[in-house]
């Protein structure tokens, strides 16, 4: 007799939960509860049916005179021309483990590791299209759609019939241009079939040196009023300034991914709008921007407010001038909240060359404007340009972040001015920031010095810290003193300017560093045999 705790499906759904954690048992485990136990059978058989790769083992379920396993394809599934109209009874197994279904993955390959059948365009077709009335998988609400380079974009001419009212998160992906037009018409499906979808995210790459741009359906997400995330392809499609303001509209957006351009710039309009159309984006949380220069960044910000921003993320290719950067870290200031952004990276240059506008450089009077924000946790900060620094700018900085938990300061044009940055200054770090783990940065070595009387930083160190880098900065000087430096203020350091090898083993690159860590480890093999002779 089935115990009566068993009827409670609070507590049949923990156990199903907990048998379909991740494990080599996972799926036979499933499998026995749900063909020896009546009491878990529909729990066990939601959670196999859950997530599935490929509409494969769906199509499995249909009779076997609809289909039939390819001879040429180990894993493909070609259709059978029907030689009867279907009726309700074939179907009926079939939406019996359909509903089941809530996240679907339409891949044309087969996964790394993972078995999946792959159907033929005619049979993916007329799997759609056989009910049109009919919601083919009705309680699905993560759906990812991938077009590869080796099918026709035609493959995805009827994927809106997967969109049902219970769709939440759209994913698609092209590696073709007709991928982009597959895209679009998609996505014009979303009001009518799925109008309470809450996230979109489309992702084109096209073949090399072959790029195209394509009108950006704004009208389309504009009517989508629960749309929280929206990434629409940063790398290759842009979208007007016009466009990203008409955004501001709706009222649950939360994240924004996006490549925007300044089409305001020839028409001779004001910066990206003017003072008086001035946006608040009232509910936006992350923000990824990718524009052609720091100029368009600066312009947008200036029309733009942020008021519960918390991360964000500006790209520029071209390099920048000092003057607008420092526009830039100033408009961050007025425009962001102080006491809720905790991410800013910025990056500017990166396929610049080094004489474009000459040798620029960034002083700590322009990093002082970000001071306000006490709780910043990650700052990127890299740069075509000097970044100019020493140990008392490290001190207000660290001193302002206490809660940094990550760091970078990467200076492409360190050869024109050396930082003025030593071993002392990072003290500071190790002293006002004990939740950092990571860190980049410049740094001067030449007269670093350990006496046996004073403790390296004051005695302050960071438990916390692993990983350093140091950029192309060399380690001038003794090395047996730098190593010992470092080991005294971040005595958890796990590697310096290092990598990982194909066996996940660290990799410490640079033979001056190389020297600097084999003298850390010297000393830490020295501590262990001290505690050990003690005991």
């Amino acid at each position: 007799m089935m115990h009566r705790a068993l009827t409670i499906q609070e507590l049949v759904r923990l156990v199903v939960n907990e048998v379909s954690r991740p494990g080599p048992l996972k799926r036979p485990s499933l499998l026995a509860l749900a063909l020896t136990c009546r009491a878990f059978h529909e729990a066990a058989l939601d959670m196999l049916w859950t997530r599935q790769y490929g509409l494969g083992s769906l199509v499995q379920c249909l009779p076997k005179d609809l289909w039939t396993l390819s001879d040429d394809t180990p894993k493909g599934l070609t259709l059978r021309e029907p030689t009867r109209p279907t009726t309700r009874q074939d179907w009926e197994r079939f939406d019996f483990y359909a509903r089941r279904v809530r996240s679907l993955h339409v891949i044309h390959t087969t996964l790394r590791g993972r078995s999946c059948c792959i159907l033929s365009e005619n049979l993916f077709r007329w799997l759609l299209s056989s009910r049109p009335s009919h919601q083919l998988i009705p309680r699905l609400s993560f759906l990812k759609l991938g077009l590869t380079d080796n099918i026709s974009s035609g493959y995805y001419d009827s994927a809106h019939m997967l969109f049902g009212p219970q769709l939440t998160s759209l994913q698609i992906t092209a590696r073709e241009f007709a991928g982009y037009g597959v895209i679009l018409a998609t996505l014009s499906h979303l009001p009518l079939r799925s109008p309470d979808i809450q996230e979109v995210k489309a992702f084109t790459k096209p073949r090399e040196g072959r790029y195209r741009y394509y009108h950006f359906p704004i009208e389309v997400f504009l009517t989508l009023k629960g749309l929280k995330t929206l990434w629409w392809n940063p790398t290759s499609s842009p979208v007007t300034f016009d466009v990203f303001a008409r955004m501001a509209t709706l009222p649950n957006l939360t994240e924004v991914n996006l490549s925007i351009i300044n089409n305001r710039r020839a028409t001779g309009q004001s910066g990206a709008g003017g003072a008086a159309q001035t946006l608040t984006f009232r509910t936006l949380e992350r923000l990824t921007m990718k524009t052609t220069t720091m100029n368009d960044v600066n312009a947008f910000l200036s029309a733009c407010r942020f008021p519960r921003l918390q991360e964000m993320i500006l790209d520029t290719p071209f390099s920048s001038t000092s003057n607008t950067l420092d526009s830039v870290l100033r408009l961050i200031h007025e425009r962001c909240p102080h006491t809720i952004l905790n991410t800013i990276h910025i990056q500017c240059g990166e396929d610049a060359g080094f004489d474009e506008d000459g040798v620029q450089t960034l002083t700590v009077a322009s990093m002082r404007r970000l001071y306000d924000f006490r709780g910043l946790q990650d700052f990127k900060l890299a740069a075509k340009m000097c970044i100019v620094l020493d140990d008392d700018a490290v001190k207000e900085m660290a001193m302002s972040w206490p809660h940094l938990e990550h760091m970078q300061l990467t200076s492409a044009a360190h050869w024109a001015t050396p930082t003025a940055t030593t071993l002392e200054g990072l003290a500071h770090f190790a002293r006002y920031c004990p939740s950092l783990w990571s860190l980049i940065i410049d740094v001067q070595t030449a007269d670093t010095v350990v006496s046996a009387d004073v403790r390296p930083g004051g005695g302050f160190c960071n438990y916390v810290l692993e990983d350093i880098e140091f950029g192309d900065s060399t380690a001038l000087g003794n090395c047996a003193m730098i190593g010992a430096f470092l080991n005294a203020i971040f005595p958890n350091l796990q590697q310096i300017n290092g990598d990982y090898d194909d066996e996940g083993y660290c990799t410490v690159m640079g033979e001056s560093w190389r020297r600097v860590w084999n003298t850390i480890e010297v000393l830490r093999m020295t501590s262990q045999w001290d505690k050990y002779a003690n005991e």
